[in-house]
């Protein structure tokens, strides 16, 4: 039991008395909760009322302003819009002390509002929003933090964007762990290249995982969202009658990592939690979500959710070894095409090189379930690292590369995210870009829009499955399009490897603004759509063909 879910008078740190008090303190409060939900249904219910005295008012100042008594209509639309703003007040408020409601209520019969199961940006960000608004939320990660992640450790506009509502951008550049990209380029299947200079417009920083996520946790942890660490989730199975879930976690959290005699990790307590609201955030590989229990085939998302659709790679060149003096540099080899490789500067000097191995649009041509292995991974990362003479030469001959480090990714969206008091998010979600594998601002988008659904569905009492299903329509209109005609453009890229090598010599004409715009798309500030209008312009259009 949570120090947070438990029991006060079972404590045995207060007297008689003090019990007493306590008791008829919680049990006040409890009926003040329940019949909080009575006050809300009487204020939503006098709602269409209150339309309807609006509407009145609404109609009687223009027939006031047609019949030409300005002062009149000019009262009635003080009072109206006063009647408005006094309404939505009410509203909110009732709405946030059902809210506290629901939370007293779960906390009696020590139910979280809330279990997310992963602390990566996603994850953590959901958590952070979730408890912002006072709901009890665990967030859970089957890792000891700080811990490392296989990632390009990149930060774009939109995610920053997010870190700096939470404190985090804040802290981070008070520690002075970030390296701002200034210098971007880019380079074609046969060696047309460009760097330019971009500033200020699209603000592109590398911060390491292993800080990044242990500072948007702590962000979770400082709202009053409980975190723990050495978490595996085993089973979470759906009560349908009482419309919760059922985590059974292995914790080790309180554990040593291993014992000092044996050198053995130690044995973990098995626990069993409860919540309203379960959010898989586990990865791309979401054993999780593909594994829950008590739910109809229709209502699973183990029915659409595949196996990893892609993989991804990151090696980091020793500082001072390497000739790379860009910022930021994606490389396009033929043979790797739609993925590409990229090398990206941090602190110090060291290197982040990632590679990508992206879906395949032609698998008859190119069986893409082999490309998804880790040592043909391993083995194309050798290849272009010692036989490609743009990515050699950007190395340098004194390059010291450390070993590869392989995972799973899922990119472009899945078909549903969404199941009875759930939510998936993250690169469990396949929110990660599919041309370009970022994915890091992606997820925490989508946790935002992952936190308003559940918030709403507390303060509305509704956990129907078309609430969470509003969560889905939300994240596919914000930058589902923008996943499709990345498809789109992917294809094009492996079909007609060419058409890149144009593309990067008009860039060289017209300089760092061509660059800039397509920074300016992977960042989220312009869709892919924007890129393709780009191109498709009568003057763009000709120099590449």
């Amino acid at each position: 039991m949570s120090a947070r879910g438990g029991n006060l008078i079972g404590s045995g740190r207060i007297g008689s008395n003090a019990s007493s008090r306590a008791v008829q303190s919680h049990t006040s409060l409890m009926h003040n909760a329940l019949s909080n939900t009575g006050h809300v249904s009487s204020i939503m219910s006098s709602g269409a009322a209150a339309a309807k005295s609006r509407t009145r008012a609404f109609y009687f100042t223009w027939i006031a302003l047609l019949g030409g008594s300005t002062a009149l209509a000019s009262s009635l639309a003080v009072w109206l819009w006063k009647h408005i703003q006094r309404r939505r007040t009410a509203m909110q408020a009732a709405r946030s002390e059902h809210l506290h409601a629901q939370s007293l209520l779960n906390q009696q019969h020590n139910i979280w509002d809330v279990i997310v199961v992963g602390s990566g940006p996603a994850g953590a960000t959901c958590a952070y929003y979730c408890a912002m608004e006072g709901l009890r939320v665990l967030l859970l990660d089957r890792d000891r933090f700080p811990r490392d992640k296989i990632c390009g450790d990149q930060v774009h506009t939109q995610a920053q964007h997010i870190l700096k509502d939470m404190g985090v951008l804040q802290q981070l550049l008070t520690d002075d762990v970030v390296k701002w990209a200034v210098n971007r380029g880019v380079v074609s299947p046969d060696g047309h290249s460009f760097v330019g200079e971009i500033k200020d417009k699209d603000g592109l920083f590398s911060v390491q995982r292993v800080i990044l996520d242990e500072k948007i946790v702590e962000a979770a942890t400082r709202v009053g969202a409980e975190f723990r660490d050495g978490c595996w989730v085993k089973a979470a199975v759906y009560d349908r009658t009482h419309s919760t879930w059922s985590i059974d976690v292995l914790d080790a959290s309180q554990l040593p990592t291993a014992d000092a005699a044996t050198d053995k990790p130690p044995v973990a307590e098995l626990v069993r939690h409860s919540c309203r609201v379960l959010v898989c955030a586990d990865g791309a590989v979401s054993g999780l979500a593909r594994s829950l229990q008590g739910l109809t085939p229709t209502e699973s998302p183990a029915s659409v959710l595949g196996p990893a659709n892609s993989i991804g790679g990151r090696a980091f060149a020793k500082r001072h070894t390497h000739d790379c003096r860009a910022d930021e540099v994606i490389f396009y080899p033929q043979h790797l095409l739609p993925g590409h490789l990229r090398m990206s500067g941090e602190l110090d000097d060291y290197l982040n090189i990632s590679c990508f191995v992206l879906p395949h649009p032609d698998s008859a041509s190119q069986p893409f379930s082999n490309a998804l292995s880790p040592n043909v991974l391993q083995e194309k990362f050798v290849s272009l690292t010692e036989n490609e003479p743009w990515i050699r030469t950007a190395l340098g001959p004194r390059c010291k590369l450390s070993r590869l480090q392989t995972a799973p990714l899922r990119v472009g969206g899945v078909p549903r995210s969404y199941f009875p008091n759930g939510m998936i998010v993250g690169d469990a979600a396949g929110h990660q870009d599919p041309l370009t594998g970022d994915g890091i601002q992606y997820g925490m988008r989508g946790a935002q829009l992952a936190s308003k659904t559940i918030v709403d569905a507390f303060r509305q009492n509704d956990f129907s499955l078309r609430r969470f299903q509003m969560y889905e329509k939300a994240w596919k209109s914000l930058f589902g399009w923008d996943f499709f005609w990345a498809k789109g453009i992917m294809y094009f890229m492996a079909q007609f490897p060419r058409l890149i090598d144009a593309v990067i010599v008009v860039i060289q004409r017209k300089g760092s603004q061509a660059i800039l715009f397509w920074a300016l798309a992977r960042s989220g500030v312009k869709s892919k759509m924007d890129v393709i209008l780009w191109f498709l312009r009568p003057d763009t259009f000709w120099e590449i063909v």
